[in-house]
């Protein structure tokens, strides 16, 4: 009789957590399409969708893309993928700025900053 109520309650309580989840993931999802961001996984699913491959292999490619994009910008080339945009390293001269908490002026020194031009086709395309 005791195993009967607990697998009862078990079943009861796994039911709840899983209706958590998905509402959970529910509210995540339309968080991300309220705020107009999609995530690497969501954009992994999307690939995966439409290209046939499963999951891993769209991710496995997804994660090869960015990390030769990442390791050429490092290097200071530029990546242009037709279509849609430039990825390049620009230099930032040193300049002065202002501490508004300290009230002082500080100096900011000459670095590098990774940019994103997009081509006008894609500028066209999102107006």
């Amino acid at each position: 009789m005791f195993q009967e109520f607990f697998r009862l309650i078990h079943s009861v309580k796994s039911a709840i957590f899983a209706t958590r989840k998905a509402r959970n993931q529910e509210h995540i999802t339309q968080r991300h399409i309220k705020s107009g961001k999609m995530t690497k996984k969501e954009l992994v699913k999307k690939i995966s969708a439409a290209t046939g491959y499963d999951q891993k292999a769209a991710m496995k490619a997804m994660n090869i893309a960015i990390s030769e994009i990442r390791s050429c910008v490092e290097q200071g080339e530029s990546v242009y993928l037709r279509g849609f945009g430039t990825f390049e390293l620009k230099h930032r001269a040193a300049k002065r700025a202002r501490d508004i908490k300290g009230r002082r002026t500080i100096v900011v020194p000459e670095h590098e900053v990774p940019t994103f031009r997009p081509c006008a086709d894609f500028k066209e395309a999102v107006r």
